[in-house]
């Protein structure tokens, strides 16, 4: 329940849609060792440098159902941008051994790559 509505909601996201893809260009700057820094990586990419902007969309469907009311929308949604910069600041840490003996099979797993952090150390 939130805030007294008893309601059980759906979302999906389905169609989703890239083009302009070209439109991507320098400087592109992917997993760059910050000097001092141990951990921490630096990734920058510039969108919608070409003649066209770099075009998203998707279809986001919603729908609910409580004690009052029962909802279904669907919504076409899409986002075009132009003239775009984005900078990026991971912190990454992973296990040497882990990393050596990586599977390349596996390298595309989120899950495997989240097994080589090591695990945080927590004060009691």
């Amino acid at each position: 329940a939130l805030n007294g509505l008893n309601a059980v909601v759906e979302i999906a996201v389905s169609d989703v849609r890239l083009s302009s893809l070209d439109s991507i260009g320098a400087p592109i700057r992917l997993l760059q060792p910050v000097e001092g820094e141990a951990s921490i990586l630096n990734n920058s990419v510039s969108v919608g440098v070409g003649p066209d902007a770099l075009r998203v969309s998707f279809k986001l469907f919603v729908a609910g159902e409580g004690d009052d009311v029962k909802i279904s929308n669907e919504l076409e949604l899409g986002l075009s941008l132009k003239n775009l910069s984005v900078i990026l600041e991971l912190l990454a840490e992973i296990e040497e051994q882990a990393f050596f003996s990586f599977p390349i099979k596996d390298i595309l797993d989120f899950n495997c790559w989240m097994a080589t952090m090591p695990t945080p150390f927590i004060d009691k």
